[in-house]
């Protein structure tokens, strides 16, 4: 599957989002996701805010290079959602076992992309993979803190 977004060209594989991105930005890889999670909203009948948090938020800020699926938490959505939208994987969270505090902390700091569809900040995400602190999510704590790190 083909995708142009200003001017951008990428490729789509459908195993996973192995992209091919002839130097987009992290606002243009931003964009693209955001386009997917609007039409999982309007698929799903979903109005309440969307955050992009997981391996996607990694991915759009270079710190991976494809993820798996689109990791979306839905605050006030009680229903988990599952979607294919595009050829990839969309999972809708609903606010369960994160402790409000770091809700709280993604509302204040996150980056709307596009009409209520929100990017986590890189804090936020440290702070998720730091609460759940599983096996699969420490080498992404090591990227976090390393890139947090160097932009300070």
């Amino acid at each position: 599957m083909m995708y142009n977004i200003n001017g951008v060209s990428m490729i789509m594989t459908r195993k996973n989002s192995d992209l091919i991105f002839c130097s987009a930005s992290t606002k243009e890889k931003l964009y693209y996701l955001a386009m997917i999670v609007l039409k999982f909203k309007i698929l799903n009948n979903i109005y309440v805010a969307a955050y992009i948090g997981g391996g996607a938020r990694l991915w759009a800020e270079g710190l991976r290079t494809h993820f798996n699926d689109i990791d979306v938490w839905l605050p006030g959505y009680h229903t988990k959602s599952r979607s294919y939208i595009d050829n990839q994987l969309v999972d809708g969270d609903p606010d369960a076992e994160i402790p409000p505090r770091i809700h709280n902390f993604c509302r204040r700091t996150a980056t709307e992309i596009f009409a209520g569809i929100y990017a986590s900040s890189i804090e936020h995400l440290l702070n998720i993979k730091l609460f759940l602190n599983r096996d699969k999510d420490q080498k992404d704590i090591y990227l976090l803190k390393k890139y947090l790190q160097e932009r300070s």
